[in-house]
């Protein structure tokens, strides 16, 4: 998208619905903060989402990585704040054997 245009708006607007959400009728920085919101829901579930909280840090200034406390944690564990990747998956870590072991 090339800023907070009409064209942004309308597709934002159809993404909206295809979550079964109302329309915005939003511009400037709050409609580009919906984009990402909008993006953050298209790519959440495919593992596309790195590269976009990545780009937004570098390019935009803007951390959408997690924050605070983790959800749900007994122990008062917190997001590593310097992180701008997510951990591996132990099955990575299990079948790949260039990771070093210990």
């Amino acid at each position: 998208m090339a800023g907070p245009t009409a064209a942004t708006l309308a597709f934002v607007n159809a993404r909206r619905a295809v979550g079964l959400q109302p329309a915005v009728t939003l511009s400037g920085d709050p409609l580009m903060a919906e984009l990402r919101d909008q993006r953050r829901r298209d790519f959440y579930l495919s593992n596309h989402r790195l590269g976009d909280l990545r780009r937004y840090k570098r390019f935009y200034n803007v951390d959408e990585f997690p924050q605070g406390t983790y959800p749900g944690t007994t122990t008062g564990d917190t997001y590593n704040s310097a992180a701008t990747c997510y951990p591996l998956p132990l099955a990575e870590l299990n079948d790949n054997p260039n990771i070093p072991k210990g």
